[in-house]
């Protein structure tokens, strides 16, 4: 699974979060969080949402998921179980790679997923650290 945005932990457990930092929602798939306060989204049954604060946190952070292919870092489109697709806006590596271009100084490409390494960077946002303990 590719993952890219916000995410926090709220009472141990690492969620999607969604809205501002005032106005927070935390995210799951799981119907066993019904349990725990969390709300069927009305749109999508396999959606389950909880508002929280903040300050209910303990800690949040944005990750962004990219991939190494060929010596270069790039943005990860889309992927399935065996193909990624990548992105760059750099020309030099499009020509390079031979990537198609979809749009105006965009450059795209569709690999096997066995021939990028995908990695996973988390940066701390609205105040928190990484450490939990703060």
């Amino acid at each position: 699974m590719i993952r890219n945005g916000k995410y926090g932990l709220y009472n141990g457990q690492e969620y999607m979060l969604a809205g501002k930092k005032d106005d927070l929602e935390i995210i799951s798939n799981n119907p066993a969080e019904l349990l725990n306060g969390f709300i069927q989204d009305d749109w999508d049954e396999n959606i389950f949402f909880k508002k929280i604060k903040k300050e209910d946190l303990d800690t949040a952070y944005e990750i962004t998921t990219y991939a190494k292919y060929k010596g270069h870092n790039f943005r990860v489109l889309t992927a399935s179980e065996f193909k990624v697709v990548i992105a760059t806006n750099n020309p030099q590596v499009g020509h390079e790679l031979n990537m198609s271009v979809p749009g105006r100084g965009e450059f795209h490409m569709e690999v096997n997923r066995t021939d990028v390494e995908l990695i996973e960077e988390k940066k701390p946002i609205w105040g928190f650290t990484l450490d939990i303990d703060n």
